[in-house]
């Protein structure tokens, strides 16, 4: 079998995707057609990350016994996500052997006869891919971006005040607000240590 090409065997397998192959007598049966330009993959079958299927179209057309009924031949297989059925991979050879025995069950029909092949891949796995080095993650840009707002509140700031003719500390923008921000913090420390005590002196009652 072959997912996106033809598997090329003789006889009535030279235009299918999956064939069955008796070497005993010399016959064979085309279980799935190839078609050109199919995607026959189905990722919806099955739940995210457990794996996929595969469906062929129609292959050729088979005699039923013992009532002599015809019917067409066609597969579906199943990769089910294992992570221990790793499969080789050897791009010098034309036909591989599968390292784990399949699940085959034939369904016969009145008019489509079905092939269900059930298998365990390492590659039906979902693939994790680790984010790039030169990558920024999203905290790394919003840190940065308060970076630079905030050299640019100071040094705009700067450039106001001095426009304004000030001087000194005065050309921090805010710069009341800037040189009490410690104390405000020490006190709201106080203040949530001693659970609102401290408030009591220095705050005036409402």
């Amino acid at each position: 079998m072959a997912v996106c090409q033809n598997v090329s065997m003789e006889g009535s397998c030279k235009n299918a995707s999956v064939c069955e192959s008796y070497t005993a007598v010399n016959s064979s049966y085309n279980l799935g057609k190839y078609v050109p330009g199919r995607n026959p993959l189905d990722t919806s079958a099955l739940p995210s990350g457990t794996g996929f299927t595969v469906r062929y179209p129609p292959g050729e057309n088979y005699v039923l016994l013992p009532n002599n009924t015809n019917c067409t031949l066609q597969t579906v297989m199943t990769f089910y996500c294992n992570t221990t059925a790793l499969w080789s991979v050897e791009k010098s050879a034309p036909v591989l052997p599968v390292p784990v025995q399949p699940s085959v069950h034939f369904v016969p029909g009145s008019h489509i006869c079905t092939y269900n092949f059930q298998f365990d891949f390492a590659g039906a796995c979902p693939v994790t891919v680790p984010s790039r080095p030169d990558q920024l993650s999203t905290g790394s840009i919003l840190i940065m971006m308060f970076i630079v707002l905030v050299i640019l509140y100071f040094v705009m700031g700067c450039f106001i005040n001095i426009a304004r003719g000030k001087v000194g500390e005065e050309l921090i923008p805010h710069h009341r607000f800037w040189s009490m921000l410690p104390v405000y913090i020490m006190d709201g420390i106080m203040f949530t240590v001693t659970c609102g005590g401290r408030s009591k002196e220095t705050y005036e009652r409402i």
